[in-house]
């Protein structure tokens, strides 16, 4: 059947794509001195770590979201990007992680005391993950959309696992249209997550941006997001872990 045939064909590309990402990554030249050891807690934490991105942009004025420069023609970007990297606590056991930017669907990280058996603390893993992205502008008008798979596995622990690896998918998409030429922008956004654990965490919602300056150089912005079951947390942004509600934000950003 046709559609078949096309699947093939894209699933063809799609791995050509991973392979071309992978050895340009492997390729990509050491840096200085890339090969003297690091000291750590944990000698598990000199593990390599390879990326790569691919990407394409025809068109494009500015990037970034918001077709603020009114493309009269339409500007398209494409990335694909894959990361392999072995991840430790870079922390002895019964101390707090030291790393931190790995976590689980539901804000825990994977490291600490816990968080996949009682009394079982993972030492080390492997994070794999590839992401696809693509974005549109014309004439004030802005698509963007993103998906991505990540993979938790070659877990090392001090105690039995109930599970080998960790497989979360997720999208997220954002439009925006120019309400006043380089003056006033609305936009929606969403996205959602497939996980392992069947929390299914997602967010929607959207706002308005004033442009005072008739510039990108300062923005008035407010907007409102509503958060199911937040992955997320951070000190300096609106997001808790585990977090379910609705956020309001009103905000200036300007640049020098």
């Amino acid at each position: 059947m046709r559609w078949q045939r096309w699947v093939r064909i894209v699933m063809v590309l799609l791995a050509a794509a991973t392979l071309i990402g992978i050895f340009i990554s492997v390729r990509k030249p050491k840096r200085k001195n890339a090969d003297a050891l690091v000291q750590r807690a944990d000698p598990q934490a000199m593990i390599e770590t390879k990326t790569g991105r691919l990407s394409q942009a025809n068109g494009l004025k500015v990037p970034g979201f918001i077709d603020f420069e009114d493309h009269t023609t339409p500007a398209t970007r494409f990335g694909l990007n894959v990361a392999r990297s072995h991840e430790s606590r870079y922390a002895p056991l019964g101390s707090p992680p030291n790393a931190n930017q790995i976590k689980l669907s539901d804000g825990v990280n994977p490291f600490d005391l816990g968080a996949f058996a009682d009394g079982v603390t993972v030492t080390s893993l492997t994070y794999k993950v590839f992401s696809l992205d693509a974005g549109y502008k014309l004439h004030g008008f802005t698509a963007q959309a993103e998906w991505w798979w990540r993979k938790l596995d070659d877990m090392q622990a001090d105690g039995p696992l109930p599970l080998t690896s960790v497989n979360d998918r997720g999208g997220q998409l954002q439009l925006s249209q120019m309400v006043i030429p380089r003056t006033l922008a609305a936009y929606v956004a969403g996205g959602y997550i497939w996980d392992q654990f069947d929390r299914s965490p997602w967010e929607a919602g959207g706002g308005l941006s004033y442009y005072p300056s008739f510039t990108r150089s300062w923005r008035l912005n407010a907007y409102a997001m509503h958060v199911n079951k937040s992955p997320a947390a951070s000190s300096f942004g609106y997001y808790v872990a585990g977090l379910t509600g609705t956020i309001f934000s009103l905000g200036t950003d300007i640049l020098f």
